[in-house]
């Protein structure tokens, strides 16, 4: 009876450790987003913003996959 509680709170505690990096993973995705539309402003490009910023989200989008993928796969 001990063992089986033990194990539904380590599930729990998977479950619960799985969704906080998912939430890191979403607070991340927009980081290369900015980062390159800010490099876009600072260069003075107005002209090339939009392939600055559709680069930054190819980037963003596969850094979460990459994460959610470690997430999904190995659990860390």
């Amino acid at each position: 009876m001990m063992l089986k509680r033990l194990e539904k709170t380590s599930r729990e505690m998977e479950i619960a450790e799985g969704l906080f990096k998912l939430v890191l993973v979403v607070i991340i995705l927009p980081i290369p987003i900015l980062l390159f539309g800010l490099g876009g402003i600072l260069l003075n490009m107005p002209n090339l913003l939009p392939i600055f910023v559709s680069f930054g989200t190819v980037v963003g989008t596969l850094i979460s996959a990459v994460l959610v993928y470690e997430i999904i796969v190995f659990g860390h």
